[in-house]
Protein backbone atom coordinates (compact mmCIF):
# COMPACT_ATOMS: atom_id res chain seq x y z
CA UNK A 1 0.00 0.00 0.00
CA UNK A 2 1.37 3.57 -0.96
CA UNK A 3 -0.89 5.37 0.40
CA UNK A 4 -4.22 5.73 2.77
CA UNK A 5 -7.32 7.61 2.00
CA UNK A 6 -9.52 8.51 4.64
CA UNK A 7 -11.45 10.81 4.18
CA UNK A 8 -12.70 13.59 6.61
CA UNK A 9 -16.40 11.63 6.86
CA UNK A 10 -14.75 8.65 7.11
CA UNK A 11 -12.61 10.17 10.29
CA UNK A 12 -15.56 11.33 11.52
CA UNK A 13 -17.61 7.73 11.13
CA UNK A 14 -14.64 6.66 13.21
CA UNK A 15 -14.36 9.08 15.86
CA UNK A 16 -18.41 8.64 16.20
CA UNK A 17 -17.77 4.50 16.77
CA UNK A 18 -15.33 4.83 19.56
CA UNK A 19 -17.48 7.49 21.50
CA UNK A 20 -19.63 4.37 21.50
CA UNK A 21 -17.44 1.62 22.50
CA UNK A 22 -15.98 4.30 25.20
CA UNK A 23 -19.75 3.76 26.72
CA UNK A 24 -18.88 0.38 27.38
CA UNK A 25 -14.95 0.54 27.83
CA UNK A 26 -14.30 3.88 29.55
CA UNK A 27 -10.90 2.97 30.53
CA UNK A 28 -9.28 1.73 27.50
CA UNK A 29 -5.97 2.23 26.14
CA UNK A 30 -4.82 2.60 22.32
CA UNK A 31 -1.51 2.35 20.80
CA UNK A 32 -1.31 3.06 17.19
CA UNK A 33 2.05 2.32 15.01
CA UNK A 34 1.85 4.94 12.28
CA UNK A 35 5.36 4.68 10.52
CA UNK A 36 4.41 6.66 7.73
CA UNK A 37 3.72 10.60 7.66
CA UNK A 38 0.21 9.93 5.95
CA UNK A 39 -0.39 6.93 8.36
CA UNK A 40 0.50 9.28 11.33
CA UNK A 41 -1.53 12.70 10.73
CA UNK A 42 -4.29 10.23 10.75
CA UNK A 43 -3.35 8.75 13.77
CA UNK A 44 -3.01 12.20 15.67
CA UNK A 45 -6.19 14.17 14.13
CA UNK A 46 -7.68 10.81 15.81
CA UNK A 47 -6.32 11.29 19.10
CA UNK A 48 -7.41 14.92 19.01
CA UNK A 49 -10.66 14.02 18.44
CA UNK A 50 -10.91 11.18 20.91
CA UNK A 51 -9.13 13.26 23.83
CA UNK A 52 -12.66 13.82 25.70
CA UNK A 53 -13.68 9.93 25.85
CA UNK A 54 -11.06 8.91 28.39
CA UNK A 55 -8.76 6.75 26.56
CA UNK A 56 -5.60 6.78 27.13
CA UNK A 57 -3.85 6.95 23.82
CA UNK A 58 -0.37 6.98 22.42
CA UNK A 59 0.98 7.31 18.79
CA UNK A 60 4.55 6.02 17.49
CA UNK A 61 6.44 5.31 14.91
CA UNK A 62 7.78 2.27 15.67
CA UNK A 63 6.64 -0.85 17.58
CA UNK A 64 9.33 -1.07 19.27
CA UNK A 65 8.54 2.36 21.29
CA UNK A 66 4.98 1.16 21.18
CA UNK A 67 6.16 -2.18 23.25
CA UNK A 68 7.93 0.30 25.84
CA UNK A 69 5.19 2.87 25.86
CA UNK A 70 2.85 0.10 26.90
CA UNK A 71 5.84 -1.52 28.93
CA UNK A 72 6.02 1.70 30.99
CA UNK A 73 2.69 2.29 31.40
CA UNK A 74 1.20 -1.11 32.56
CA UNK A 75 4.17 -2.76 34.34
CA UNK A 76 3.90 -6.86 34.97
CA UNK A 77 1.24 -7.47 37.86
CA UNK A 78 3.43 -8.50 41.03
CA UNK A 79 1.01 -10.83 42.49
CA UNK A 80 0.09 -14.17 40.52
CA UNK A 81 -3.32 -14.85 40.03
CA UNK A 82 -5.22 -17.72 42.47
CA UNK A 83 -5.58 -21.26 40.52
CA UNK A 84 -9.24 -21.40 39.53
CA UNK A 85 -9.29 -25.33 39.98
CA UNK A 86 -11.54 -26.71 42.62
CA UNK A 87 -9.65 -27.99 45.47
CA UNK A 88 -10.60 -31.54 46.13
CA UNK A 89 -10.84 -33.44 49.48
CA UNK A 90 -7.91 -35.46 50.48
CA UNK A 91 -9.99 -38.95 50.01
CA UNK A 92 -10.57 -38.03 46.72
CA UNK A 93 -6.64 -37.82 45.76
CA UNK A 94 -5.96 -41.05 47.21
CA UNK A 95 -8.54 -43.04 44.51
Amino acid sequence: MEQLRVSEADLQQIVAQDHYAAVFRPDATVVMVAPRDDLFAIAKEWQRQVEDIGWKTHITRSRTEATAWLRENFPEPTARVASTETPQPEDAKSN
